[in-house]
């Protein structure tokens, strides 16, 4: 679907991104305002691993429809797929220089794009604590410049007690918590079960997990490939074992997978997928994002307490719901801060669609319309048309108010 997001901001800029407007001035008697956009210049790009195509594409699309040129880094561990992406770029007549990608560490690489003086413009994906580090860096470099962060998230799923089959509800959680080995800024994490429902859901979302085939990601049958590093393994389990220290109970998963269910085990950094339950608000599993495949399970008795643990969090990314009632569906989606929410399905991304979040998942939005105008900005021309010459200072009725 890549190529869906060069289409897309293509199609904007040439239909609509540039088209100008004539606001309604008040003294539109004799003055005419004109509003165009206008690129900004040099766009830096720091992209994360987890979608490395993707993301890098979600960007540099619409930077590029935009009229602007970039600065690309890559991430350390991922930096081929923007390497090829740039190579294809070229191929396909994008000037020499207009696209650059300099792979290299964050505090290298990354601060020095943060801190460059010709650079007018910040994008960056990836964890909370680096984004504000990227934006105390763009501050200590003394130039205001405007910057969008699609940042960490922690995302809640609320299984209401309508929903039309706890079986087709475990299968959509299933996926949300367990895609990408949970290393997706909207993961489901916190899945959020009203009562009546949740002994059912809990046992089937356990023997479900418990079911998924781990091992090598380039086989069709695997379910779960590993997680991008050891080092990123050795952080899930630590939040694993803080979250059972704290009180949480593990119903399945929690450790690397033995030979018996994983033919590359202790050869690659794999996780089982891990289902977590009784774990307080304040519990590491449940207020900290794991990127990694372990979600919670959290029982709620009304509506109004779903939402109330759902907006429990620091992140504000993505949210979801399963429920059969549409009424409760749209009621349910203005409660949530999330900027993302789903009604019976997870994860489902557009070029169309603006996708970003509140709180600490960042400022800004890709996707859409929105993504566009981040990248370009607005001139105003303001042309007075009377005839009569004006005397600002010798004429008194030439004032206004």
């Amino acid at each position: 679907r890549v190529p869906e997001w060069l289409e897309y901001h293509a199609a904007y800029a040439a239909s609509h991104g540039f088209e100008g407007r004539l606001p309604p001035l008040a003294d539109a008697s004799d003055h005419v305002n004109l509003v165009w956009r206008v690129p900004l210049g040099v766009c830096g790009l720091i992209t994360p691993w987890n979608h490395p195509l993707l993301i890098a594409t979600k960007k540099v699309s619409v930077a590029l429809a935009a009229g602007n040129s970039l600065v690309l880094k890559p991430p350390l561990e991922a930096p081929l797929t923007c390497l090829e992406l740039a190579k294809v770029l070229r191929e396909a007549g994008v000037p020499p220089g207009v696209v650059q990608v300099v792979p290299g560490a964050g505090p290298s690489a990354g601060r020095a794009l943060c801190q460059h003086p010709l650079v007018e413009r910040l994008d960056f994906t990836g964890g909370t604590a680096t984004g504000v580090e990227i934006a105390r860096a763009m501050a200590a470099a003394g130039k205001v410049r405007p910057y969008s962060a699609e940042l960490g998230g922690n995302a809640p799923i609320l299984v209401f007690d309508d929903a039309r089959s706890v079986e087709e509800a475990v299968d959509g959680v299933a996926f949300a918590a367990f895609v990408a080995s949970g290393q997706t800024c909207v993961s489901g994490k916190r899945i959020l079960v009203q009562r009546a429902v949740r002994a059912e859901f809990t046992e089937r979302l356990v023997a479900k997990a418990q079911a998924l085939r781990v091992g090598d990601p380039t086989l069709v049958e695997t379910d779960l490939g590993p997680l991008i590093s050891r080092i990123q393994l050795q952080r899930v389990q630590s939040q694993v074992d803080r979250a059972v220290a704290a009180g949480a109970r593990l119903l399945c998963g929690g450790k690397p997978p033995g030979p018996e269910r994983c033919d590359l085990a202790g050869k690659g950094h794999f996780f089982e997928p891990t289902v977590l339950t009784d774990a307080a608000p304040d519990n590491p599993a449940f207020s900290e994002e794991v990127f990694g495949p372990v979600v919670t399970v959290s029982e709620f008795e009304t509506e109004a307490d779903g939402v109330a643990l759902a907006n429990a969090s620091q992140y504000g990314l993505g949210g979801a719901m399963w429920t059969s009632d549409v009424r409760r569906a749209h009621r349910v989606a203005k409660r949530l801060r999330c900027g993302l929410i789903w009604a019976n399905c997870h994860h489902r991304n557009d070029p169309s669609s603006p996708w970003g979040g509140f709180g600490q998942s960042g400022i800004g939005r890709e996707n859409g319309p929105e993504a566009f105008e981040e990248y370009t900005a607005t001139q105003s021309l303001t042309v007075r048309t009377a005839d009569a010459p004006e005397n600002w200072f010798g004429d008194r009725a030439a004032r206004y108010g």
